[in-house]
């Protein structure tokens, strides 16, 4: 991220009390939310410590979306501990039915399976035999899921990797390389070809002190280091590169050029403590906090350092979607003028190009297309979010991309021309005006909310 104002999926993701509102991603069982009568009030304890607790506004299969001291947050059921998210699903269940007794047996049938995907054997035969005592034609599904389950844990042993999302804070003062102290916007070949060297020998840097078994993977745009184990590293490059080529053709770029200086460093760590390590040791970044962060100087360099918590297939598309996130600001810093797009604009692209670039591995459109929908039918206003030039809090980033979304949506070529105006200096809603048939805040509002009305 890049250097500005401490601020959920970037800049930073906490819970709206002190350990913010994280990112936004989550998993329920659908319309229960929408259909019940009675409000349902719950507390959600996170794995990264801390909870939230508020009435279930609505729920898919995949997100759960609360009212959160007046703020409207989405939240992944493998964000939270394993405990309080079966409780959350179980207790949604009995809302829809009307009473505990009332549960079917699909419903433990369903809840099994959860348990057995969080790695709770136990608990989820306590459901299978209750799914089973209701109704006997369970059994084969029952022995389907149990086998599934072990080949998952065979293969995990293994070391199989399975499927490949915040949120960084940015650092204070500014990154300088030996070498890079003077102004470089753009480069020639022998140039890029000496800065390439330098980032190298950057990396080695890095790899004496915080951690030898870094290795280097080297794509067209990116120097990748990591202590990734061998077997996961390969969708390092894919992912980034998909992100280049995806933002390349968003913004009427040749995908086939270089916008950075070289390459784009990029530090991929699968231990925290290695992570904080090279923030304080290079960047005098101590945020603990952060998934991730974007780190650029105006001098035009730019590097990304990210780490996944766990070797689990949610933690890894976690980990994915902070890393497109994280390249798009790396990306937008180095498009046209060299600066940072801030505010809703830029925190919002960068939600809409994960999305966009890991498709159903990426929760991001689904959780802002509820949150989306609650800020239109409570009729919340969003003003103050248009307005604000710095980060949105962090319960607005799903509205920046819902945002974002609607705008290239409405115009793809016309929001390439409004980042174009942003990076030349125009202030957002001049940029809306030039590039919108002169589309103010106030009617950008209110042609979103039609929108989001007719799409829910």
């Amino acid at each position: 991220m890049e250097a500005r104002p401490a601020g959920c999926s970037p800049r930073r993701r906490r819970l709206p009390s002190s350990a913010g509102c994280l990112q936004a991603l989550g998993v329920v069982l659908a319309a229960s939310c929408a259909r019940a009568e009675a409000p349902l009030t719950l507390t959600l304890k996170l794995q990264v410590g801390g909870e939230v607790f508020g009435e279930v506004l609505d729920a898919t299969d995949e997100l759960i979306v609360v009212d959160y001291l007046g703020a409207v947050c989405a939240f992944a059921y493998d964000e939270l501990q394993v405990a309080s998210a079966y409780q959350a699903k179980r207790k949604l269940l009995m809302r829809e039915r009307g009473h505990p007794e009332a549960l079917t047996a699909e419903d433990h049938f369903a809840l099994g399976r959860y348990a057995l995907r969080r790695d709770r054997p136990v608990l989820a035969n306590v459901e299978f035999k209750e799914a089973q005592r209701l109704d006997a034609a369970f059994g084969g599904r029952i022995a389907a899921a149990r086998e599934k389950y072990r080949d998952r844990r065979k293969a995990g042993r293994a070391g199989a990797e399975r499927s490949p999302l915040q949120e960084d804070i940015p650092p204070s003062g500014q990154t300088a390389l030996p070498g890079l102290t003077e102004t470089i916007q753009r480069v020639g070949s022998q140039e890029r070809a000496r800065i390439i060297e330098l980032y190298k020998r950057f990396g080695q840097s890095v790899r004496e002190e915080i951690n030898p078994d870094l290795v280097l993977i080297e794509t067209d745009h990116f120097l990748i280091w990591t202590d990734w184990k061998r077997h996961r590293r390969e969708a390092l490059g894919d992912w980034c590169e998909r992100m280049y080529a995806a933002l390349s053709a968003q913004l009427g770029l040749d995908p086939a050029g270089n916008i950075f200086l070289g390459k784009c460093p990029v530090f991929c760590f699968r231990s925290k403590a290695r992570f904080l390590r090279f923030g304080r040791t290079y960047d005098n970044w101590q945020i603990t906090s952060a998934n991730g962060y974007t780190r650029t100087a105006r001098n035009g360099h730019v590097h990304m350092v990210v780490y996944r918590r766990a070797p689990s297939p949610y933690e890894t598309e976690r980990f994915a979607g902070t890393l497109v996130h994280e390249g798009t600001h790396a990306f937008l810093h180095r498009y046209g003028r060299t600066g940072h797009v801030g505010g809703w604009v830029g925190e919002g692209l960068a939600e809409y190009m994960a999305e966009q670039v890991l498709a159903d591995r990426c929760l991001y459109g689904e959780a802002t297309e509820l949150v989306a929908r609650q800020y239109v039918r409570r009729n919340i206003p969003i003003g103050n979010l248009l307005r604000t030039t710095g980060l949105p809090k962090p319960h607005e980033y799903r509205i920046a991309h819902s945002l974002v979304g609607f705008l290239i949506e409405r115009d793809s070529a016309a929001f390439a021309q409004l980042i174009a105006d942003l990076k030349r200096g125009y202030r957002v809603e001049a940029a809306l005006r030039r590039n919108y048939d002169g589309m103010t805040f106030g009617t950008l509002e209110a042609s979103w909310r039609e929108h989001v009305g007719t799409e829910g």
